[in-house]
């Protein structure tokens, strides 16, 4: 027996003419490719409205730094993720992750242990260093 599972937020019928927009609030199943200019996020759009951009075009990243796209990646997949599953976002969980640095660089050998958003003695949570890790890897790879 087959059966479909329905969450609010996500929209399988009745798309409306809204569905290219990505707000972090609602996920309309038709669309999985969003521009930039469609993402009205507050903490996606503060990300990918940075001015600190490449003076040259880059066929990999654009006029984005690799940071910038990691943190934009990341933060928005893991958002789908959570409105997909149906369960409470958190925007506290993502702040912090804002000031990884739009162009990374990795130069030491060793892990890269800034804490990046976070004053002397504060820690991150387990969800916040799990996806500082995964932007840092995403960024190293871009």
């Amino acid at each position: 027996m087959c059966g479909e599972v329905s969450l609010h937020n996500v929209i399988t019928i009745d798309h409306g003419n809204e569905s290219h927009i990505f707000a972090g609030k609602k996920l309309f199943t038709d669309d999985n490719v969003w521009q930039y200019c469609d993402i009205s996020d507050d903490q996606l759009h503060r990300i990918w409205s940075t001015t600190t951009i490449r003076p040259n075009f880059c066929p990999r990243n654009g006029f984005f730094y690799n940071g910038t796209n990691a943190k934009l990646w990341e933060i928005m997949t893991d958002k789908i993720m959570i409105i997909r599953d149906g369960e409470e976002l958190s925007v506290d969980d993502y702040e912090c992750l804002l000031s990884i640095p739009d162009d990374y660089k990795d130069g030491s050998r060793s892990k890269d242990r800034k804490r990046y958003g976070q004053g002397f003695g504060q820690n991150y949570t387990r969800k916040q260093a799990f996806m500082r890790s995964l932007i840092l890897k995403k960024a190293q790879s871009l």
